[in-house]
């Protein structure tokens, strides 16, 4: 419980106050608490409606229980819908708790459908730091929440965005595939994103930053041979009285 109070606090310490990083940074970041935190209240409503309309007992808990566990990546809502099963079996006013639990569990698995895979996908994927692929999310995931916890659970996507921020930068708006070190960020971006490389995509629909420049064709006028110079008219000659 003191670890879930001390996310909360960082997370609303980062939301109100600009973080001491530098400006690309910390507008990542943010962006990434907002639209996690919007996501994660209508999460966390939606179950509670849910649990109200089963009659399920601790209904406003298990909603913000799944407010919570829904800031970390990929699985924490997965975890939401496991805690709640043990109150819902052994609650004796329910007339039916394992047709209860299958309808409360395939609510939730309804709302992560539609919440956490359509609805935070669509506001994530503006911004292009944000776009990295699941696999690697749960690797951050285990990796920082290893080493720091639930803090680090509640990092990992915005500290992967800050060494995807950093390869754009050194790949560059437009890629020179004969440069070693843009060719490697592009490489590496790939593989973060789950795509393939811009020039294994040549002739397809590649996207506009992707394209080589081309250079403008001068256009050429045919030559046009000289004109002599018109000599002055010439007066005719006057009559001799």
């Amino acid at each position: 419980a003191a670890r879930l109070v001390i996310v909360m606090l960082y997370v609303m310490f980062w939301l109100m106050q600009p973080l001491p990083t530098g400006g690309k940074v910390s507008s990542v970041v943010q962006s990434y608490l907002w639209k996690k935190s919007f996501v994660s209240f209508l999460y966390g409503a939606c179950v509670t409606i849910l649990f109200l309309c089963l009659s399920i007992d601790l209904a406003v808990f298990f909603g913000v229980v799944s407010f919570f566990l829904n800031f970390v990546p990929e699985v924490g809502a997965f975890i939401s819908m496991v805690i709640p099963v043990p109150v819902i079996l052994l609650d004796g006013r329910l007339r039916n708790p394992l047709g209860v639990l299958t309808l409360a569990t395939i609510g939730q698995f309804v709302f992560k459908f539609l919440i956490g895979n359509i609805l935070e996908v669509k506001l994530i994927e503006r911004d292009k730091e944000m776009n990295i692929h699941p696999v690697w999310i749960i690797l951050g995931l285990s990796y920082f929440g290893y080493i720091w916890g639930p803090l680090g659970a509640l990092l990992s996507v915005p500290m992967m965005a800050m060494v995807k921020t950093a390869a754009l930068s050194v790949r560059g708006e437009m890629l020179d595939t004969m440069s070693v070190i843009p060719a490697l960020a592009e490489s590496f971006l790939a593989c973060f994103e789950g795509r393939h490389t811009c020039w294994a995509r040549m002739g397809k629909d590649e996207p506009p930053a992707y394209r080589p420049r081309k250079e403008k064709a001068i256009p050429t006028f045919p030559q046009q041979s000289p004109t002599p110079p018109m000599s002055p008219p010439t007066s005719p000659p006057s009559g001799i009285d």
